[in-house]
């Protein structure tokens, strides 16, 4: 028995190895994988004067994705964005208004290795138009972004967040019955235009004249649409406006084209509807899209 044991381990010791590939020839056979891997190309889902969203179609075998970005793909001036990213869409957020932007994105695998060349670039993914210097003039640099729902968590954002589209003043606050009967025309108009034609085409921004940060907060948050208001902080800015328009009484709604030049001093007693809307357009020297 033992002589058979030995035996066999003499023969299963002599077992030719496993073939395996050389080193150039795995380089080699790992680049034509690569080559035959499906490339994608990224595509605009969303944009904004100051970000652009892309997705891109999902790679075989990816786990991760690599995203790079550049303004110029002639030049090959290329910045990575990130190497590990696990959905198929990127955010790029604080970018300049109107301007291009071109994107690529290669699979990555498990153990981190690429799965794929790098993509073609993207078509040109524009920013979109931003606000008129009129209105930074008028609001400051910064406005308050609403987080619906989450009292005191609006986020600050660039006034270029407002487009170059209409711009309205809502003078309003939480202890004033008119307000909180008007509002809510205001946000199903909003919604519906957002819906129509998108971000940037008809913006609000909140001028509150609310006596406590708290009341700002709340009405804000729970009653108002995905606008943006002026921070309660910014008293003087709150003022000016109040005071530059002659509003006496709330709530009032002006609404401005994107060069400044005031189209509704009221709109509160209007129908708000997309008529209404091609009016204030067409009064802005606006073609309406």
């Amino acid at each position: 028995m033992m002589i058979e044991a030995q035996q066999q381990q003499q023969q299963h010791t002599r077992r030719p190895p496993q073939q395996r590939i050389p080193g150039p020839e795995l380089a080699r056979h790992h680049s034509a994988t690569m080559a035959d891997a499906k490339l994608v190309v990224p595509k605009v889902a969303f944009a904004t004067p100051t970000s652009v969203t892309v997705t891109w179609d999902k790679i075989p075998g990816a786990a991760k994705y690599a995203v790079e970005m550049t303004t110029d793909p002639q030049k090959g001036d290329w910045t990575l964005l990130s190497d590990s990213l696990k959905s198929c869409a990127v955010r790029k957020k604080n970018l300049p208004p109107s301007t291009n932007h071109y994107f690529r994105v290669r699979g990555v695998g498990d153990s981190g290795d690429f799965v794929t060349e790098w993509g073609p670039a993207s078509s040109a993914v524009p920013t979109t138009k931003g606000v008129s210097p009129i209105f930074r003039n008028l609001l400051g640099n910064k406005v308050l972004q609403n987080a619906i729902g989450k009292p005191g968590k609006a986020p600050s954002v660039d006034l270029n967040e407002l487009g170059g589209g209409l711009v309205a003043l809502y003078f309003s606050a939480s202890w004033c019955p008119p307000c909180r009967q008007f509002t809510p025309r205001l946000l199903n108009f909003h919604n519906q235009v957002r819906q129509a034609g998108g971000h940037g085409k008809f913006e609000v921004v909140f001028v509150s004249s609310d006596q406590d940060k708290a009341s700002f907060d709340e009405y804000f948050a729970n009653h108002h649409g995905s606008w943006y208001a002026l921070p309660f902080e910014a008293e003087q800015q709150r003022q000016q406006c109040g005071s530059y328009f002659k509003v006496q009484g709330i709530p009032r709604l002006i609404v401005f084209g994107p060069d400044g030049k005031i189209v509704s001093n009221n709109a509160v007693g209007e129908s708000l509807d997309m008529v209404t809307l091609a009016r204030w357009q067409a009064a802005a020297g606006a073609a309406p899209k």
